[in-house]
């Protein structure tokens, strides 16, 4: 009869362990799943913001938008063609020129 009974007791006790190993898994799983969708959200959230700055970008660079800014507020305009000089690796001679315009001012 001890046997038996500890035999029950040897089994439940198993049983019990089982159970809360189980409880503890399932509990694991839901906090990883909970985990994961906050994650997800968040992507998404980083995801949109990544798009809206693209987007911001792609206005900020807009060639037109550069102009009007160049003109309007820095008052900048084109330069006379007869004045645009063009520099070639290795060319001393545009950096000459230059030089001497800014003595003779």
């Amino acid at each position: 009869m001890k046997n038996k009974a500890f035999a029950l007791v040897g089994v439940f006790v198993v049983l019990v362990a089982v159970g809360l190993g189980h409880v503890s898994l399932r509990y694991r799983v839901i906090r990883v799943g909970y985990a994961l969708a906050e994650k997800l959200a968040e992507r998404r959230g980083i995801e949109e913001e990544n798009r809206q700055l693209r987007l911001e970008e792609a206005l900020l660079r807009n060639p037109a938008r550069v102009e009007r800014i160049a003109r309007e507020q820095l008052h900048m305009e084109r330069p006379d063609p007869a004045r645009i000089r063009v520099a070639r690796p290795g060319a001393r001679e545009v950096a000459v020129v230059a030089d001497r315009k800014l003595l003779t001012q």
